[in-house]
C-alpha cells in the first residue's frame, strides 16, 4: 500500500511558494484554527496541539513516522511487483525512495496516533497550515485512525486517502490565492533525479488529491457538506468509487469480487494485493491510448495479484487476475492485453486466442474466462524490461 506521507510530500512541493512571516507555523495554526472549522464546517471538539520542528528535526520525524506506517518489507515486494509488470525500471529503488521522500519535501503533516499537528520551522503557506488543520478535525469527528484500519490493499488505500485528502485539498484551495485551480502532475513532484518517480507512479501517487478533490467536489455538488460526512462514515473503499462519484453518491460503494488465485507449481506466494481500477488504468495506459484503456476498465468489479518466488530463488513471477462486469468487458481487456505482449516482447500473438504463452527474457501469459482475465509474468528481475506510455 501505498505510503501517504509521500503522497503529502508529492503534493506540498507542487503548490509550494514559500515565504517567510513573523509569526511561528504553530502560531499562524492556532489563528487559523477557527477559519478553518468555518470553511469544513466543523466544529473544534478540542484544542488541535501543534508542534514546530527545526527542518532538520522534522525530516527526522516524518521519515520515522512514514517507517513505522510502512512495513519495508511489503514495500519491497511493491517494488518487484511494479517492476515485472513494466511500471518502474528495474533500477528503480521504489521502497527506498518513498520513504525518503517523506520527510525531504513536505513542510507540513497530521500525526493522527499522536492528534498533532507537525510543522516544520521554515516558510510555510498559511494553506498548508489549513490543510493540515482540516485533517485534526476529521480526526476529531470521524476518527482517522479507526478510519484508516479499513485499509487493506493499495485500492481500499488510494480510496480512503483520496477521500481524506480530497477534502482537505478542497478546504485549502477555498481558502488560498489560488482559488478553485486544481492541481496537475506537471510541477516538479521535488524529488531528486534519483527519486523522481516515472509517470504512471507519479499519478498513482497523486491520485489522492488529484481525482480526491474531484470526488468530494462531486459529492458536494450532488448533495452537501453533510453528504461528504456520511462518506466518512460508510468510506469508499476501492479507486473505483473515487473514480465514479456518481455512482457511489446513487447506489454506495461498489460490491466487489476478489477471486481466489491459483497456487503455480515450483513458486512460493510471498505477497498479494488488490490494485484497483484506477493503477490497472495506468498500467494500461503505458501501451494502449486513454479511450481504449478507459474502455477497458470500465467492467472492473475486482482483482488480486500475487507476487511468487521460485523455490530456488532465482526468478519472481506474478499472478494478476482481474474479475470483470460481463464477457465483453474481459474480451476488451484481452484485446489490450495482446498488445502489451506484443509491444513488451517485440512479438505477434493471434488476434483470434484467447490465451497464450510467450517468452523472450520475459515470460507472459494470458488467459481468459467468461468474465475474468489472468495475466501471469515470470523473470528474474535483472532481465525486467521497461518501457514508458505512448
Amino acid at each position: 500500500m501505498l505510503p501517504r506521507l509521500v503522497l503529502v510530500a508529492l503534493l506540498l512541493v507542487m503548490l509550494s511558494k514559500p515565504s517567510f512571516a513573523t509569526p511561528t507555523p504553530c502560531e499562524r495554526a492556532r489563528a487559523l484554527a477557527e477559519e478553518a472549522a468555518t470553511i469544513r464546517k466543523l466544529d473544534a471538539r478540542r484544542a488541535i496541539p501543534c508542534q514546530t520542528l527545526p527542518d532538520t528535526e522534522y525530516i527526522k520525524y516524518a521519515n520515522a513516522l512514514s517507517e513505522s506506517a510502512n512495513s519495508a518489507e511489503d514495500l519491497k515486494r511493491e517494488e518487484d511487483l511494479f517492476k515485472l509488470l513494466g511500471l518502474i525500471p528495474a533500477d528503480y529503488r521504489y521502497a527506498e525512495c518513498m520513504l525518503r521522500g517523506a520527510g525531504d519535501s513536505s513542510y507540513a503533516l497530521f500525526d493522527r496516533s499522536a492528534d498533532t499537528i507537525i510543522l516544520r520551522e521554515s516558510s510555510l503557506d498559511e494553506a498548508f497550515i489549513l490543510h493540515e488543520i482540516v485533517h485534526a478535525l476529521q480526526h476529531q469527528h470521524f476518527d482517522l485512525v479507526k478510519l484508516n484500519k479499513r485499509v487493506n490493499s493499495t485500492d481500499s488505500g488510494l480510496a480512503i486517502s483520496a477521500l481524506t485528502e480530497g477534502d482537505a485539498i478542497v478546504r485549502e484551495l477555498s481558502f488560498s490565492t489560488l482559488g478553485s485551480q486544481e492541481i496537475t502532475t506537471d510541477s516538479n513532484d521535488g524529488y531528486d533525479k534519483y527519486c523522481s518517480p516515472p509517470d504512471a507512479l507519479r499519478e498513482i501517487l497523486l491520485f489522492s488529491y488529484t481525482w480526491g478533490q474531484r470526488f468530494v467536489e462531486v459529492i458536494e455538488s450532488l448533495g452537501s457538506l453533510s453528504d461528504l460526512d456520511r462518506s466518512f462514515r460508510s468510506p469508499p473503499l476501492t479507486s473505483s468509487d473515487i473514480m465514479h462519484p456518481r455512482r457511489y453518491f446513487d447506489q454506495g460503494r461498489m460490491k466487489t469480487r476478489l477471486p481466489d488465485l491459483q497456487n503455480r507449481a515450483g513458486f512460493n506466494s510471498v505477497y498479494e494485493d488488490t490494485l484497483g481500477e484506477f493503477v490497472l488504468l495506468k498500467f494500461l495506459r503505458m501501451f494502449a491510448t486513454l479511450p481504449e484503456a478507459a474502455r477497458a476498465v470500465r467492467g472492473w468489479r475486482g482483482d488480486k495479484i500475487a507476487l511468487l518466488q521460485s523455490e530456488g530463488g532465482e526468478d519472481l513471477a506474478l499472478t494478476w487476475r482481474i474479475e470483470l462486469e460481463n464477457p465483453e468487458s474481459a474480451g476488451t481487456l484481452l484485446a489490450l492485453l495482446r498488445g502489451y505482449t506484443e509491444k513488451r516482447l517485440g512479438i505477434s500473438i493471434d488476434k483470434r486466442a484467447l490465451n497464450w504463452e510467450a517468452r523472450r527474457g520475459v515470460s507472459i501469459a494470458v488467459e481468459s474466462e467468461k468474465d475474468s482475465v489472468t495475466l501471469h509474468v515470470t523473470s528474474s528481475i535483472s532481465n525486467v524490461k521497461f518501457f514508458e506510455g505512448d
